[in-house]
């Protein structure tokens, strides 16, 4: 149904190996802890035991939404180097398919994994921009967009792809920079906010 396949997505994106029927099974049993748990400590009272079990509802989908998110810094942290490796492997002579297996082989997870997916997908006989569409799809970065789109511009017109690589990788890299400076000089206006 909507939310199985919505939930498998999710738990894709975090990088657990569950099914959406397993993760529900984990939910429940959780909520039942935290209902019991809450309801033992409060000396019995009915509204605690409720109380758990909202509790345990929430903290597995917060558990998962943080899991997507520091995979997701983590790729993004990762992504320029990947780049300039596929470049580097390019001009070595290596098709685009060996540079994809180049990433996969040479860096750690997250990115290893999702370009060795990538890979599979193209042994299984999805096509080249179908696999990379999937990838920016379950990544939902915006510096990965960018690097899909420019690969399948490329591959659809030509063009020196090596340049191209180079040049987001570049600009990421920029962007990474300035967005850690913003950070500095904003962080005394945001510690004001807080307290």
């Amino acid at each position: 149904n909507g939310w199985s396949k919505k939930m498998e997505s999710k738990l894709v994106q975090a990088g657990m190996n569950l099914r959406a029927s397993e993760f529900a099974a984990i939910c429940l049993a959780v909520m039942l802890f935290c209902m019991f748990f809450l309801f033992l400590i409060s000396g019995g009272k009915v509204y605690m035991g409720v109380l758990g079990l909202g509790v345990g509802y929430i903290v597995p989908l917060l558990i998962v939404k943080r899991k997507i998110y520091l995979r997701r810094k983590k790729f993004n942290e990762q992504i320029a180097d990947a780049l300039v490796l596929i470049s580097s492997s390019l001009r070595s002579g290596y098709s685009f398919m060996q540079a994809i297996e180049m990433v996969g082989r040479e860096m750690h997870p997250p990115i290893s994994e999702e370009f060795y997916r990538v890979l599979r997908e193209i042994n299984l006989g999805v096509t080249t921009d179908e696999a990379m569409n999937h990838m920016a799809e379950r990544i939902n970065s915006v510096d990965l967009d960018l690097v899909v789109t420019a690969v399948l511009i490329q591959r659809q017109i030509g063009g020196n792809l090596t340049e191209i690589l180079d040049n987001i990788a570049n600009t990421i890299r920029d962007r990474v920079k300035i967005a850690g400076h913003i950070k500095t000089l904003t962080a005394q206006g945001r510690m004001s906010g807080i307290i």
